[in-house]
């Protein structure tokens, strides 16, 4: 008889947690609803039971389906609040409290998008934008990474966060500075939604069938679709394990640890190695190189500091570090372009001279130590600083080219495509919007000629699929970036942002370049304020119809003449500005020989007029066209000039 009513009791148990009201974890308390839209609410209940839901004075009811999913339309809501919104069924109530009716935003795309303001990323200023970002009616939501090999209908978040100096420190970066900017001149409740992913090419943000012509990704398509949803876990475990194997192989063989004296400790002498300057890509000293530097630096403490606790900021670091202060290890890091920031406890440093160490593993791209000079430092319990710019020794202990073993490449099905818009797009369908944001184009550099094709297709299938053939989308053209110390007059990024820019025959799209705001060797420049606010000046042009200087100047036409060429531009506002004292930079012209020289540029009113002793009758003009360019030519409001090329010649990447 106890095991009876034991089973029965489990038995009822089991159906009504089955049947248990819960609501899509898209909604929670202090979220963003959409003004102006028709809104839905979603979740789960027992089968074919009755859902209501109570917001802003009004009733609204359905019932749940035999599986037990229930969505009810909440109809259109104009901006204000806070409000309460209580579901119920017949056993169980939820209350959704402090939400708002505003304006969301999308903010999605590959690292640059997902850069936060501290963390990994640590845009400039990051410590004091952090401290200011006190703004109750800017909402956040982050949508976690996942990978799913067909469309999800739910996600699990950790619910809507109100904007707080503790919840934006691992936000996006570029979306909060567009958000905040739309915010004050606005005054409207702004939500964000974070979905992006770093190094993720365009495909992998569209659906199976979007990409059902493009016969090159069908088996990857295929892959992902015979796939399970713990792929990705499985992966990983299995990179990181082969990884730690490959890496206590390649320290049996560093130099710096099989001597008789180690090179992290006192007694060695390290005034025979070569200096570099640090902070910097070690490539600017030594050239291309990947593998293992050791790096040693002498500096003296005064003795007031050392009752308390001294921090070593040397970070971020490329590709991982082992730091050590007097032959005793400080810390590491693992995670490449981290922060290398290490507290030594009193009695590690002492008095007069000490020796910090620093071993650097670079497995790809530019190395070294990568610190900003003003965290570039040793700094006391009482803010007093010593700053560790400048000179430091080197020496070389494993060159990964001669090395018998290549590394363990990192699994990235996150690069495949429909993964992630099956993952962490479509479970965002119900979800109504204002527009997107959207910072991506890295990835698809290899690709960069047929992405002028894919970005638009890409625009279209997000506009289809969320029901919103208005939907507005503003995007960032690429920075301005070197690739390598050996790269900066390469054009595949020109190429790349010639794509990008084709995208904008589509209505209710926006292009902000950062074509002047990039950094030479890191493809994630700090200035993601500056991203974010060129972005909102779209938005507020555009959607909330206020009348600004909102674009560059952008390219109109073209005469030769004279053996000169005569440039004309768009969106010039009171004239054309250069932003230092120095000549007209980075125009070049072509005759009929299709050979491109440096151009000298004279401003006349709102034209460029130039030319070139190499080019007598010239035919074509390009202006930024390469991957480094340094601009200084804006209009009047201080936003720089678009990119362009006049020509239709053979470009990199075609």
């Amino acid at each position: 008889m106890k095991r009876l009513v034991s089973i029965l009791f489990v038995a009822t148990a089991m159906s009504f947690f089955a049947g248990d009201l819960k609501i899509n974890s898209l909604y929670s308390d202090n979220m963003v609803l959409q003004r102006g839209e028709s809104l839905t609410i979603s979740g789960e209940a027992e089968p074919d039971s009755a859902v209501e839901v109570m917001f802003n004075g009004r009733v609204f009811t359905n019932q749940a389906d035999k599986s037990g999913n229930w969505s009810i339309d909440i109809g259109e809501h104009k901006e204000g609040g806070p409000y309460e919104l209580v579901v119920s069924s017949k056993n169980k109530s939820i209350t959704l409290k402090n939400i708002l009716i505003g304006d969301v935003w999308l903010c999605s795309g590959q690292s640059n998008m997902n850069m936060p303001l501290a963390g990994w990323g640590r845009v400039l200023n990051y410590e004091e934008e952090i401290s200011n970002a006190d703004y109750p009616e800017i909402r956040l939501l982050k949508i976690p990474l996942t990978l799913a090999p067909e469309p999800r209908k739910n996600i699990k978040t950790k619910g809507w966060e109100v904007c707080s100096p503790e919840s934006i420190e691992d936000f996006s970066a570029v979306g909060y500075f567009f958000g905040r900017k739309i915010h004050r001149e606005t005054d409207v409740p702004i939500g964000l939604v974070h979905v992006s992913k770093g190094g993720t090419p365009v495909e992998t943000w569209m659906c199976e069938e979007a990409l059902s012509d493009r016969n090159d990704l069908k088996n990857k398509i295929e892959w992902v679709k015979a796939s399970d949803s713990d792929l990705y876990k499985k992966l990983n475990s299995d990179y990181k394990k082969d990884f730690f194997e490959w890496l206590k192989e390649l320290n049996e063989n560093d130099a710096g640890y099989t001597g008789d004296t180690k090179w992290f400790e006192l007694e060695l002498d390290v005034s025979g190695w070569n200096t570099m300057p640090l902070p910097g890509a070690w490539e600017d000293s030594i050239g291309e190189f990947d593998g293992v530097v050791w790096f040693a630096k002498e500096v003296n403490i005064p003795e007031s500091w050392l009752v308390n606790d001294i921090t070593i900021d040397i970070g971020p670091v490329q590709d991982m570090d082992i730091t050590y202060v007097n032959g005793e290890k400080a810390g590491h890091q693992m995670s490449r372009n981290s922060l290398s920031r290490y507290v030594v406890k009193p009695g590690v440093f002492k008095a007069g001279k000490n020796r910090i160490v620093t071993r650097v593993l670079d497995l790809y791209g530019s190395g070294g130590l990568w610190g900003k000079y003003d965290k570039f430092e040793l700094k006391s319990a009482d803010g007093q600083i010593i700053s560790l710019e400048g000179d430091w020794f080197y020496k070389k202990a494993v060159d990964l080219t001669e090395y018998d073993e290549e590394p363990p490449k990192r699994p990235n099905p996150d690069r495949y495509p429909t993964i992630l818009f099956n993952g962490m797009i479509t479970p965002l369908s119900d979800m109504r919007s204002a527009g997107v944001i959207w910072y991506q184009g890295e990835s698809n550099t290899r690709n960069a000629f047929q992405y002028r094709e894919m970005f638009p297709r890409m625009i279209k299938h997000w506009r289809t699929h969320f029901d919103n053939e208005d939907l507005h989308f503003y995007f960032v053209q690429l920075a301005n970036y070197a690739l390598s110390s050996y790269n900066v007059d390469g054009e595949i990024w020109g190429t790349l942002r010639e794509s990008q820019a084709k995208a904008l025959v589509l209505e209710n799209t926006g292009m902000a370049t950062a074509i002047d705001i990039g950094d030479p060797f890191d493809v994630h420049p700090k200035n993601k304020q500056e991203v974010g606010r060129r972005l909102a000046l779209k938005a507020l042009k555009n959607y909330y119809k206020i009348d600004l200087p909102f674009n560059g100047p952008v390219y109109k036409d073209v005469e030769f003449k004279d053996d000169k060429a005569i440039v004309s531009f768009d969106f010039v506002y009171d004239g054309l500005r250069v932003s230092d004292s120095k000549d007209i930079r980075e125009f070049k012209i072509a005759g009929e020989d299709e050979n491109f020289y440096p151009a000298h540029a004279e401003i006349s009113g709102d034209k460029i007029v130039l030319w070139s002793n190499e080019v007598e009758n010239p035919i074509a003009v390009r202006y930024a066209w390469k991957n480094y360019p340094l601009v200084n030519l804006y209009n009047s409001p201080g936003l720089p000039v678009y990119p362009f090329r006049t020509d239709n010649f053979k470009i990199e990447g075609q």
